[in-house]
């Protein structure tokens, strides 16, 4: 009964971050958790958990509000924790929905997406959202969705990242390593996460440029340098001069090198101390996600033990992955926006998909232990009536005639 009243004191805390229309909400979300498929208002109506007509709908989506403090808090409490002396690994990403047919719409921007026909041009028109997650343990595509925000036009996907994370890190554990792809290779996102309580490991691009701290004047006239030798993924010529070099292997035996060059700087903001690592993978296939040589630069501790980082993120190029099936499992299999020129632009339904996601992660880590594969954490691939898509064991409370106020069951 733990696990059940956990997943049932979870559905309570949610159901109290509904300041307005918190039924039509809550039946809502049941709604969308039993009827992935659904494409219309009324489809989404027929689910068995939702108890109104289809017309609530628009109530939840035009009346109701959602306090995003307060829901971003019971998320991070309900976050399964590292084990002891373990990192809390924690990635962003910014996904896309394409809308090109919603010509009403407010704020849809250009969008590049991937995977479309060599006929058409990779570029159409929808929203884009940025997604911070906690990378399961071990190697998953269920990832546990602690903030999402819509990437509006005025802004960029790392501006939003940056204010993701001023907002979460305060409910999280303090051993936090926040993992970045080479899309926020960026010097503001580096200084500004510097000013947080968290380590920051990120991706490089071949094109960016390091520097050792400035030699000691030599009494010449002139300016004295302000920047040591220089340091360039893509030049071999300046990789001289490590400070270190590890050879070994990663946890499935596979042979792995790793070198690093610390206390390096930018010279947009020579204040800031990274270390620059270099992992070489022979074993790797050498595709875009999978590269032989990677390049990272670690914004934290600069006397941590960047051996164990670097395996671990060898580890965590796999986690990247969780990232992109994550949201493609929330968005890109279901076309359900509803009315798609007066709500919000998508923003209530998101976040609707994030406690989703969650509550399903949450009832999943609570019936597996950490960190063990095994029957019970692993999500059934049919219902008992024998359907693949229903999803309702996780969101059912018997007993109750109306689930939306199952709070106040005792």
């Amino acid at each position: 009964m733990t696990n059940s009243n956990t997943l049932r004191q979870f559905r309570h805390d949610i159901y109290d971050c509904f300041p307005r229309a918190k039924d039509a909400l809550f039946n809502t979300i049941d709604g969308l958790m039993t009827e992935i498929q659904a494409t219309s208002f009324p489809e989404i109506s027929q689910s068995p958990l939702f108890e109104r007509t289809w017309a609530s709908l628009y109530e939840a989506f035009e009346d109701g509000r959602i306090d995003e403090k307060r829901l971003r808090e019971i998320l991070a409490r309900y976050l399964p924790k590292p084990d002891a002396g373990k990192w809390l690994w924690i990635g962003i990403d910014a996904s896309k929905i394409a809308r090109p047919a919603a010509v009403t719409s407010a704020d849809r921007t250009a969008q590049h997406m991937h995977n479309l026909p060599e006929c058409k041009k990779p570029v159409t028109f929808g929203w884009q959202f940025s997604t911070v997650v906690a990378l399961a343990e071990p190697v998953s595509s269920w990832t546990y969705i602690l903030d999402q925000q819509r990437v509006a036009s005025q802004t960029t996907a790392i501006e939003v990242a940056e204010e993701q994370l001023r907002q979460v890190v305060p409910y999280l554990p303090k051993q936090v390593i926040v993992v970045l792809d080479r899309g926020y290779d960026s010097n503001w996102l580096w200084c500004r996460c510097s000013a947080l309580e968290v380590e920051v490991l990120g991706r490089l691009k071949s094109n960016r440029c390091f520097y050792r701290a400035a030699p000691p004047p030599t009494g010449k006239k002139g300016c004295p340098r302000k920047d040591g030798d220089k340091l360039q993924p893509k030049d071999p010529a300046t990789h001289q001069d490590p400070d270190g070099v590890w050879k070994g292997t990663d946890e499935k035996e596979r042979p792995v090198e790793v070198t690093w060059w610390k206390h390096m700087h930018v010279k947009q903001a020579r204040y800031l101390d990274v270390t620059v690592l270099r992992v070489v993978r022979p074993h790797a296939t050498n595709k875009e996600r999978d590269p032989r040589v990677s390049w990272f630069v670690w914004i934290g501790d600069q006397e941590a033990d960047v051996t164990q980082i670097a395996l671990a993120m060898c580890c965590a190029l796999g986690k990247s992955m969780a990232i992109v099936l994550t949201s493609n499992a929330c968005c890109g299999n279901n076309h359900v926006c509803g009315p798609q020129n007066s709500l919000s632009d998508g923003a209530i339904l998101w976040r609707s998909r994030t406690i989703i996601w969650s509550w399903l992660v949450t009832w999943l880590k609570q019936n597996g232990d950490h960190g063990k594969a095994n029957s019970a954490s692993q999500p059934p691939n049919r219902c008992g009536a024998g359907c693949t898509n229903c999803w309702h064991v996780w969101a059912l409370l018997p007993g109750h005639h109306n689930h939306a106020e199952n709070r106040k069951a005792g």
